[in-house]
């Protein structure tokens, strides 16, 4: 209580930080993560008159905060080895700062001594910005070499480290920045004098004290996640750079993917990337454990390497307007109900719509009219299926699917279909049009529970005998189904649906891509 009671003190975190490091403590400020640490930099040396070098693609926080103090930035092209050329190129009599992030985020790239020694020969004016938030992930103490080399070497250079990454408290907002007593004073000037919490201050000092053996634990997980990672892209044939920081950059131009089909695919089984729109591209941490770096790879073989594709039918392979759709209308017109198509299809993409029949018990009872479902079956089958004076609706029924691309597609993965259709009239319309011979299995009404449940969708899986799969579908239900199974889910848009609403509900669904016909699934295809 008499902690919190008083204004926070970062005198002793700064000391522990400061003998960790063979420093003297005024040369540590203790900050509101690095990220207030880049701030306080951008504040003390840059301004309009000024600009900053600034090698891409890197942390977007070091242009935000240059951009505020109105100084020009300057971006540099960095992938896999640091630039210093182009930086000296770039760099004139008004640079203030050049920034160095390295290991670098996203990429994990890694700047050497020598690159930090030839920008500081050739440019001694010049704050060397060096943002280290990531280097316990290079190896174990040898990974704070640069640190010191910067300390003990570069007199202008800041080193900036953080409690976020390695030590597991990003919550806690503790950073710290580094360096001659000279370049750090002006770091306390030019922010506020209590920017952590005495609680902060508190665990952290606590955890630089006793908490080594279990970061070091934590950093030997993610090298061993990060190398596997690697190994399992390579293996997608996709060559990854190579990363010293607890994640990975995938370039997805490699793969044919879109990144944002690949992080909406992940987003929809609960895993969060960082996307890079710009450069194609995603950053994917190491989740630092076990079972979950399992669920990651098990996910990311779904989207880069499906061994299956599986089709709903209806409003897929299917025009089912002139059928089902239609039975369904006259289903509740002959118990007199009007239901104009419009809003059947509007329902069906609502969810919970798998079961033609209960769909169209459901719109009877919306209307005041409490039927038994044999009943509302029965009407619904004479109907579809026909009688002796009347044909049925289901000779109305269109292919969508082109022969020759379903032909195609059969050549690279397995296929299989997964519908809430009767298995008769299932395979009526596979023989009718062809196109049987392309579906290993077809799995029907009589075959499992309704989607969105996925028992049919995993079903489907085993008797194909394939572990990674995507599922193409019109309605959420298929979405669900495909996500709650483990596949990337793909939508489609049934004919006659309202495009912005249809793909509106698809994508909340999980849906990591919509298109509005089949063909142009192979825009995403690996």
């Amino acid at each position: 209580p008499e902690m919190i009671r008083q204004y926070p003190n970062a005198a002793k975190l700064e000391q522990a930080i400061a003998n960790r490091f063979g420093l003297d403590a005024m040369s540590v400020v203790v900050t509101a993560g690095a990220d207030e640490a880049i701030d306080r930099v951008c504040r003390a040396f840059l301004g309009p008159d000024r600009n900053i070098v600034f090698p891409t693609p890197s942390f977007e926080m070091i242009r935000k905060y240059s951009l505020m103090r109105g100084a020009d930035v300057r971006n540099v092209v960095w992938r896999t080895d640091f630039p210093v050329d182009q930086i000296l190129d770039t760099a004139d009599e008004r640079t203030g700062v050049i920034a160095v992030v390295s290991p670098n985020n996203p990429t994990g790239a890694t700047a050497t001594e020598e690159d930090l020694s030839r920008l500081n020969k050739a440019l001694p004016g010049c704050v060397l910005l060096v943002d280290q938030v990531y280097a316990e992930f290079e190896g174990n103490r040898e990974s704070e070499s640069l640190t010191q080399f910067c300390l003990e070497n570069i007199p202008n250079s800041i080193v900036i480290r953080s409690f976020s990454k390695a030590w597991g408290m990003a919550g806690l907002r503790i950073g710290f920045a580094m360096g001659n007593l000279e370049i750090i004073e002006p770091l306390r000037s030019v922010g506020g004098p209590f920017s952590i919490s005495s609680v902060s201050l508190c665990l952290a000092l606590n955890a630089i004290k006793n908490g080594e053996p279990l970061m070091q634990q934590y950093v030997q997980r993610c090298q061993l996640e990060r190398k596997e990672l690697r190994n399992l892209f390579n293996e997608f044939g996709i060559d990854v750079i190579p990363s010293q920081g607890n994640f990975v950059f995938i370039d997805c131009e490699e793969s044919k993917l879109n990144a944002e089909f690949v992080y909406q695919a992940l987003k929809a089984q609960g895993i969060l990337v960082r996307l890079f729109q710009q450069e194609n591209s995603i950053r994917i941490t190491c989740p630092g454990n076990q079972k979950d770096f399992q669920f990651l790879t098990s996910r990311l073989r779904s989207i880069f390497a499906p061994q299956a594709i599986l089709f709903d039918m209806d409003g897929v392979l299917v025009d089912e307007a002139p059928s089902y759709r239609e039975a369904i209308r006259q289903t509740c017109e002959s118990f007199g109900v009007s239901v104009s198509t419009d809003v059947i299809a509007r329902k069906k993409l609502l969810g919970d719509s798998n079961n033609d029949w209960i769909f169209t018990q459901q719109l009877l009872r919306e209307a005041g009219i409490e039927l038994d479902l044999a009943t509302v079956t029965e009407r619904f089958e004479q109907i579809l299926q026909g009688t002796e004076d009347q044909p049925g609706l289901w000779e109305r029924e269109v292919c969508l699917i082109n022969r020759q691309w379903l032909k195609k597609l059969a050549g690279q993965f397995v296929l299989g279909i997964v519908t809430g259709r009767p298995g008769n009239d299932a395979g009526r319309f596979l023989s009718n049009h062809g196109i049987k011979e392309y579906f290993r299995t077809v799995i029907c009404m009589e075959d499992g529970p309704a989607k969105p449940d996925p028992a049919v969708v995993v079903k489907a899986m085993n008797k194909l005998g394939v572990e990674s799969a995507w599922m193409v579908g019109d309605t959420p239900d298929d979405a669900t189904a495909a996500i709650s199974a483990g596949l990337v889910a793909v939508g489609v848009i049934a004919p006659n649906d309202d495009i912005e609403f249809a793909s509106a509900q698809l994508m909340e669904s999980g849906a990591a891509k919509v298109f509005e016909s089949l063909e142009q699934m192979g825009e995403v295809l690996p």
